[in-house]
Order: C-alpha cells, then structure tokens, then sequence
C-alpha cells in the first residue's frame, strides 16, 4: 500500500481541473486522503490506537513542531475503561 500510494501519479498534489469529477469513480481518494489515511494508520500502529480512539482525533491535536518531528495530544485517556474524556 505505501509503495502504491508513493507512485507520482497518485502521490503528487494536482490542481483541480473542470471536468475530472466524472472521473473520479476511476480511482479512489485522491493525493489528500492518501495521505490523511496514512498518518492515521501510522497513528494508531505508533500509539496502539483502536479505530475509535484515531477517528475522534482532530487536527487542532496534532502541532508540527519542525521537519521531523509532531506532537500528538489525544483528547482522551488511553488507560480509561469507558473512554472518558481527559481533565486537563
């Protein structure tokens, strides 16, 4: 999948061009959510995430704190039995 999803044709950012969205049955998701769908899978294999736990992450909890490196505050706690919400 990575290899797949890295090729130029489905990696690189294109401009919109009238027209395409017929198309769009040809293939799935575009260069954004590839990329989206990759950082979650790297999210939830990093931090043992279920599914439930990635998808209630929003992007204001993820900052860029330079090239190489982010920071990931989840907006739960990991050691709660029922998911609640965290205190601080």
């Amino acid at each position: 999948m990575y290899t797949f999803n890295h090729l130029p044709e489905n990696w690189d950012l294109k401009e919109y061009t009238p027209g395409t969205k017929d198309k769009a049955h040809d293939q799935w998701g575009g260069p954004r959510a590839r990329r989206l769908l990759g950082l979650a899978y790297s999210l939830a294999f990093l931090c043992l995430l279920r599914v439930d736990e990635v998808l209630k992450i929003k992007s204001q909890d993820i900052v860029l704190l330079d090239d190489n490196k982010l920071q990931l505050t989840l907006p739960f706690r990991k050691t709660s039995q029922f998911g609640g919400e965290s205190d601080f």
